[in-house]
């Protein structure tokens, strides 16, 4: 997929990952209707990843340039000198993700867990055209960041407005339209969602709002100051859990999630 986006084939991309998602869903329905277990429902997240994995290996193979195994001490060095910051920006970034969850979790608070996630999830999925707007651009900043500084401003400043323009209709409307939308979803036994996701949908529009910032930091080779951010953030988050938790249950959680985003 990153070199899908080098070359700006995003095309590629997307047909692999519908075939991916088509794989994991249409797996998934087919074990929760007929053989319904959590151990079974991870199995098939297994083999569709696995089956969407050996898609996109034969495709790239056929289609890109032929693939084979080489091993080059050089090429690991420089590669993990590069990507290590990032690497942990991840791993840190999904900390402070499943921090608040694993929390309640572990305090008992399993109804409140999935009154949480229920409107935790529908918040990510809210984070996906980001996702694609943020992927469409990098490409080209990239580009754009050797060959001009004046075309990487012109475009980091469209990509910038973009996600003005996205977080500002998210952030209100969700907050209006918030019981709407958890009862479309769920039933009414997931009242205590709806001021959840309230708050957390801020989250998504902080989030739109830093990742142009983001971008440009790893564009400008500043992957290390991002993965001090992000680790900030992670330390953050788990001391904010810890103190309003135990306190305000699932609602403190949203509200640690909110200002760590906004600190972050």
């Amino acid at each position: 997929y990153a070199i899908f986006q080098a070359r700006q084939k995003m095309e590629y991309q997307s047909w692999l990952e519908i075939l991916q998602f088509s794989l994991i869903s249409g797996l998934g329905l087919y074990i929760l209707f007929n053989f319904p277990s959590v151990e079974n429902l991870s199995y098939g997240y297994l083999l569709a990843s696995t089956a969407a994995l050996i898609s996109v290996l034969f495709f790239f193979h056929f289609k890109i340039f032929h693939l084979k195994i080489t091993w080059r001490k050089s090429v690991w060095k420089k590669i993990l000198i590069m990507s290590w910051p990032l690497a942990l920006t991840g791993l840190f970034g999904l900390l402070y993700s499943y921090t608040d969850s694993v929390m309640l979790g572990y305090r008992g608070m399993i109804i409140e867990t999935g009154w949480y996630n229920a409107a935790y999830k529908i918040v990510m999925a809210s984070l996906i055209p980001m996702g694609l707007i943020s992927a469409s651009f990098y490409p080209v900043l990239s580009k754009f960041f050797k060959e001009s500084k004046e075309k990487f401003q012109k475009a980091w400043d469209y990509q910038l407005e973009i996600m003005i323009l996205s977080a500002l209709p998210l952030v209100v409307g969700g907050i209006v339209l918030a019981p709407r939308i958890i009862y479309y979803f769920y039933s009414f036994d997931f009242a205590p969602s709806v001021l959840v996701f309230q708050i957390l949908i801020t989250t998504a529009g902080l989030i739109f709002l830093s990742r142009p910032f983001s971008d440009a930091m790893i564009i400008c080779n500043q992957q290390k100051a991002m993965f001090w951010i992000t680790l900030s953030g992670a330390l953050v988050n788990i001391i904010l859990n810890l103190i309003l938790i135990p306190r305000y249950s699932l609602y403190g959680a949203a509200v640690a999630t909110v200002i760590t985003n906004f600190l972050i």
